[in-house]
């Protein structure tokens, strides 16, 4: 098992990280943190074994891989994998950490790229730079996201809030309608599989409705 100095599973591109006091609070209690696989990597994991008959392998880089949890589960399960996180410092020889974020990295060379809970944490600007970035990967890389969406918080199709978590402190997200983030995501990709759902990222009493997205660059 690896074990983790410091960590941050979300994050900004910019140094005026609206999220950086809550996540410091947040991964200063080690008892606070989850090391069983998410449920979204269970999801892609089922995904990329459908695919085994098209690719044999795959390396996967993991966006914001906050304490490694899914990088560490994909790796579990035979995958070559990169995390990268800007504030986490991880001790593993399971699989890559690199200490950067997804602005600071070279995106080419990979196969799939998992971004769990990072969109939301972006301000759209960076979002749309950061998906203006995946577009240009080559037409077969895979590219899969979980993000909050708007529904049961607001009628708008997009939202910029602030509001409280199990821990007590406000922190910055950043909330998209289905609608709307299928047509942010037509505009340069081909939607292979999307969704919305509650009961797929509870948390204590947090039980959000979430995006869930494998999408492919156009050619």
């Amino acid at each position: 098992m690896h074990s983790v100095i410091e960590h941050q599973s979300e994050f900004s591109a910019h140094s005026n990280d609206p999220n950086k006091a809550y996540w410091s609070n947040f991964y200063s209690n080690s008892k606070e943190l989850p090391f069983e696989p998410s449920g979204f990597s269970l999801y892609a994991l089922h995904f990329l074994r459908s695919r085994l008959e098209k690719k044999s392998k795959f390396h996967i880089l993991d966006l914001g891989c906050g304490n490694g949890r899914d990088s560490y589960f994909f790796s579990s399960n035979g995958y070559k994998v990169t995390g990268i996180d800007p504030s986490s410092q991880i001790e593993t020889d399971k699989f890559q950490f690199i200490q950067k974020n997804v602005f600071e990295i070279e995106l080419k060379g990979f196969d799939v790229y998992y971004l769990r809970f990072v969109v939301h944490a972006l301000l759209e600007s960076d979002c749309d730079q950061l998906f203006a970035n995946l577009s240009h990967l080559p037409p077969d890389s895979l590219i899969m996201f979980e993000t909050r969406s708007t529904t049961n918080i607001t009628n708008e199709e997009k939202s910029e809030t602030f509001f409280r978590s199990p821990i007590g402190d406000e922190h910055f997200r950043m909330l998209y309608s289905k609608d709307y983030m299928d047509r942010k995501v037509s505009e340069r990709f081909t939607i292979l599989k999307s969704s919305e759902s509650a009961d797929v990222a509870v948390f204590k009493s947090e039980n959000p409705f979430c995006l869930r997205y494998i999408i492919q660059p156009k050619c």
